[in-house]
């Protein structure tokens, strides 16, 4: 039986919280601790530190297993430069070390790779969520043991077979530092203009998540040149709860014909509303998942603030093209998006073609749509994606992923991340210092 102790940053609470429900789930687990950093720097230290001391008091060190999580975002206050830095609390612990990864780019970006190898140290096995990155920090750590445990999905949701000759794309997760309005605003365009030349399929784009500072500066962007009510409009809280009151729409069917009406062709930030039976028709209406990340930490400084192409200044033919936040390339972010993990249904996901995409679509099983480059620009070809996020409506080739990402989300739930975490314990504790090392 293993006594497990996680240790997570405030930003992976989350998914410290699926992962050990996944432990639940075990049959080897015998207790479960999470000391989650949510307070001071040195409150915290000071409650790992009683934790570990009660451990080696008891000699219970041995039969534990302890997972240190990093992510790597901008608003992190990391746990691992506290808990395997200069003081290393958790030298004294014999116990073995597993340290999770979750943006091993952005980690090797914001700290240097000398800092990170330093850091890793003394963790007996490093974890990333997919396979790209893998080669990279073998490289960095030659005599640890790396590799990969896929991110697991939190639930298992219900396919969706919608054929009401919408098409609803956009997402719920919060938009900003790494997700631009502008991407959902560009895709938005190209499905709309392929819908179009049909005539039998409404687009709506459809933005109902938090937005960052980040997000309200594109908003302001979008206002100052006049985007507003020519592709962009936003919708109040008070307005969908009034419609939804009135019965203009009961469900998620009534919504998305309610959707298309007023709004074909447009792209709809919606205000967050209060009452649940709303925020959750909201949640469950989209076709298509917009989940597009990029790597700011490889921009330049100054090409991060939006730039936006007034419609005056466009020709005639192109009145809704924008000009990319980012010129000359783009660089997908590291990501494997807890968002896509959510249940594996009933929407699809669109994501940039990177290569921990590729894990996420070969490693995992999950079918998405991609944003590919366009090799003549450097810039994401939307237009493309937009095309075949109308072309998988009409041929219903959605209802197809659908059902097989449900599927998926079943075989690799949390409870076979956790057992794959009990293997890596179990590999760890019956190996030797050199084997580790090999």
């Amino acid at each position: 039986m293993i006594d497990i102790v996680i240790f997570s940053p405030e930003t992976l609470q989350a998914y410290a919280a699926q992962l050990i429900r996944g432990f639940d789930e075990t049959a080897n687990v015998s207790s479960i601790t999470h000391l989650l950093m949510n307070s001071s720097t040195d409150d915290y230290l000071q409650r790992c530190g009683r934790h570990l001391e009660s451990i080696v008091s008891d000699n219970r060190d041995k039969s534990q297993l302890m997972i240190v999580q990093w992510h790597g975002a901008e608003h992190e206050i990391p746990v691992v430069p506290l808990l395997l830095g200069a003081s290393n609390p958790l030298s004294d612990v014999s116990s073995p070390t597993i340290v999770i990864i979750h943006r091993p780019e952005e980690i090797v970006l914001r700290y240097g790779k000398a800092k990170v190898c330093d850091l890793l140290s003394t963790a007996s096995a490093v974890v990333l969520l997919g396979n790209c990155s893998v080669p990279e920090y073998q490289q960095m750590l030659p005599r640890k043991l790396v590799t990969s445990i896929p991110h697991g999905f939190f639930a298992v949701g219900s396919p969706s077979s919608a054929s009401d000759g919408v098409l609803i794309l956009g997402t719920t997760t919060a938009m900003g530092e790494m997700r631009h309005l502008e991407d959902v605003i560009h895709v938005t365009v190209g499905a709309h203009e392929a819908a179009e030349t049909y005539g039998d399929l409404s687009v709506v784009g459809l933005v109902t998540a938090k937005l960052t500072p980040r997000a309200a500066r594109e908003l302001e962007q979008l206002q100052r040149h006049g985007w507003f009510n020519s592709r962009v409009v936003s919708c109040s809280a008070q307005e969908l709860e009034d419609a939804y009151q009135s019965q203009q729409y009961i469900d998620i069917s009534s919504f998305r014909t309610w959707i298309a009406k007023r709004y074909r062709g447009y792209v709809v930030i919606c205000e967050p509303v209060t009452t649940v039976a709303v925020g959750n028709i909201l949640k469950d209406s989209f076709d298509i998942n917009v989940q597009l990340y990029h790597e700011l930490l490889r921009y330049p400084a100054d090409a991060v603030s939006p730039l936006f192409k007034p419609p005056e200044e466009q020709a005639s033919t192109d009145n809704f093209t924008l000009t990319h936040t980012f010129q000359h390339q783009f660089y997908p972010k590291v990501e494997y998006a807890g968002s896509l993990h959510a249940n594996g249904g009933p929407t699809v996901a669109l994501v940039f073609d990177s290569p921990s995409m590729k894990d996420v679509e070969l490693s995992e099983g999950l079918h998405v749509l991609f944003v590919e480059k366009d090799t003549s620009t450097g810039l994401p070809n939307f237009v493309k994606a937009g095309q075949e996020c109308v072309e998988v409506i009409r041929t219903d080739k959605r209802s197809e992923m659908s059902v097989h990402n449900v599927q998926t989300a079943k075989t690799l739930d949390m409870k076979a991340v956790a057992q794959a975490y009990s293997e890596l314990y179990s590999r760890l504790v019956r190996s030797s210092s050199s084997e580790i090392s090999n």
